[in-house]
Parts: structure tokens; C-alpha cells; sequence
């Protein structure tokens, strides 16, 4: 063999291994996307404050979900519970998303103000056959859309870079996620200042049959081209403000997702108010499970009859 083969095989294979050991080293680099806008050494950071022991994971819980962990159906697989410091994520394995998230939002929090860098990202904490990564989401057909938005997490600029891991993502048609669900989502900021804080649950549900119940995961719409993520049918948001007298007001939203959401008007918001209870029979899950059976009849069959005002 020429020596200067040799040489080339000798220079392929050192480069090789270096990358090899680059990867092993660093694995959440090679699966973050190509648009990522912050340094490896920041994503490094953010990373590390979603390992949480088993205090904080506690504390995440006693602060997110205040009357206690919402209970899946009983037939459930492979869903589990993801601990962040600003929110919690109810994660589905086989459909490769949030199932629901929770988080309080408060007026400082819905006030704060920071510039947008995106690092789309493999949550470093899920094994690759259950995470999303880039080449599930077929953009520009689909929005990499967040469960709890950027601009509620604004605090830090960490809790900001952690927005963007994929185990907070479900793919949304642009037109839905950039005007009326953006249109929500400001609307919530908007009633977390003037409520001074509030509770927040946002989820995806699955119903293509529209017989107003959860559908099978292997019956789910897949995002080409990998058929890994699911698509959602609806996506919803359930708003919770508790007064100092205990008394606790609700706001549920369910709206259907497609493409031809062109709307971003409060007409179309008011047209879709439901009841938690419609919410529990088309996904399975009990969301107050910690309340007296009266106080969770009532809060859960009660439907707001206006959207909060804001002024």
C-alpha cells in the first residue's frame, strides 16, 4: 500500500475516535439542532440544572402542582413524571411527548423580559429510543411548539435555554401555534399579572375518532419523516387562580388543532371554553385528586361563562 495512503487511513481513523470521544463525552452536542444560538458551555449549564435530587424534585412538585399529582388512567404505559425546577412534565414514552405540563406563573415571572436564543435539544435525561430529536420534526409543516412557552420562562436565562428541550415540545401546524394558541398563551401571562399568580396545566389529546375519548398511541398521526412523534388532535389549557380565602377559580380551553386556525381573535377563545370534567373524559387523567370529592365536583364540572377580564 503507497505511504501516503497509509498516512490518509492513519489521519481518517485519529479523527474518527476523536469524534467518537467527543460524543461520548458530550453526547447532548450531537443531538441539539443545527439553529442552536448559544455556546456549547451554556448548554452544558443549562443541562446540568435539570438533574434535580430528591429534595428539589419535591419541591418542584409541592410548588407545580399544588393540589397534588394528576393521576393517569389506570391503563397507562410507559408515562412518567420529568422534574424540572420551573415546571413538571408528564412524559409519554411510545408518542415521544408531553402528555400535560404544570407550572405557577407568576406576575414577576409573566412580566419578565429577555432576548430569544433558541437551542432546540434531546432532553439529556430521556434514552434515545423514548426522546425527540430535530430530524422527528418536518418543519416548515410543523412548529417544534412549546408545552410551556419561552416567554414564561424568562426569569433566568438558564430556565429560558431549558425551554427548549424536546420532553417540552409536541409538533403544531404554524398556523395554530403562531396566532391563536400564541394568542392564549399571552392572554395567560396577561391574567397571571393582574391574578398575581397563577396555576397552569397545558396538554396535548388524541382523539381522531372524536368520540371524546383517548385514542390508542399506535392510533396517532406520526410527524414525518421518522413516524416517531405524535400529533395531537386538540390541545388544551387549564388556568387555576386560588384567592387568600381558599376559593379557587378555573378557566379550561380546548382547541382543536389543524392548519387552518387562522383566527387570533377572543371569539374564537370564548367559543371553546369547556369544563375540566370534558378535559378528564377525553384524556384519562384526574387532575385534583387532593381535593374534598365536593370542592373537585364542583371546580371540575364548573365552566367559566367569559374569558378572565384583563383590564
Amino acid at each position: 500500500m503507497p505511504q501516503t495512503s497509509k498516512k490518509t487511513i492513519r489521519r481518517i481513523t485519529t479523527l474518527l475516535l476523536a469524534a467518537a470521544l467527543l460524543l461520548t463525552l458530550f453526547p447532548a452536542y450531537a443531538q441539539r439542532c443545527r439553529d442552536c444560538q448559544i455556546s456549547q458551555a451554556r448548554e452544558q449549564q443549562a443541562n446540568q440544572r435539570l438533574q434535580l435530587n430528591d429534595q428539589q424534585e419535591q419541591t418542584a412538585e409541592d410548588t407545580h402542582l399544588p393540589f397534588g399529582l394528576h393521576t393517569a388512567p389506570a391503563n397507562a404505559t410507559g408515562e412518567h413524571l420529568i422534574h424540572q425546577r420551573e415546571w413538571v412534565t408528564w412524559y409519554d414514552d411510545d408518542l415521544r411527548l408531553p402528555l400535560w405540563v404544570a407550572y405557577r406563573l407568576t406576575r414577576q415571572d409573566a412580566q419578565a423580559q429577555r432576548t430569544r436564543r433558541n437551542c432546540f435539544r434531546k432532553d439529556p435525561r430521556l434514552p434515545d429510543e423514548s426522546a425527540s430529536v430535530c430530524e422527528d420534526y418536518e418543519e416548515p409543516i410543523f412548529d417544534r411548539g412549546h408545552m410551556v412557552p419561552r416567554s414564561d420562562l424568562n426569569r433566568t436565562q438558564t430556565a429560558m435555554d431549558n425551554s427548549f428541550i424536546f420532553s417540552n415540545m409536541a409538533p403544531q401546524f404554524p398556523n395554530f401555534n403562531q396566532r391563536v394558541w400564541a394568542r392564549l398563551e399571552e392572554m395567560v401571562r396577561n391574567w397571571a399579572i393582574v391574578s398575581d399568580g397563577i396555576h397552569v396545566i397545558t396538554g396535548a389529546v388524541f382523539d381522531r375518532d372524536e368520540n371524546g375519548q383517548r385514542d390508542e398511541d399506535e392510533d396517532a398521526d406520526r410527524v414525518n419523516p421518522t413516524q416517531r412523534v405524535a400529533i395531537p388532535t386538540h390541545f388544551y389549557k387549564i388556568i387555576i387562580h386560588q384567592r387568600p380565602s381558599g376559593f379557587i377559580d378555573t378557566i379550561t380551553i380546548l382547541l382543536p388543532h389543524n392548519n387552518r386556525s387562522n383566527t387570533n381573535n377572543n371569539n374564537y377563545l370564548q367559543r371553546n371554553i369547556k369544563s375540566i370534567d370534558e378535559i378528564e373524559g377525553l384524556t384519562g387523567i384526574d387532575f385534583f385528586p387532593e381535593l374534598p370529592d365536593d370542592q373537585e365536583d364542583t371546580v371540575e364540572s364548573f365552566v367559566s361563562p367569559d374569558l378572565w377580564d384583563v383590564n
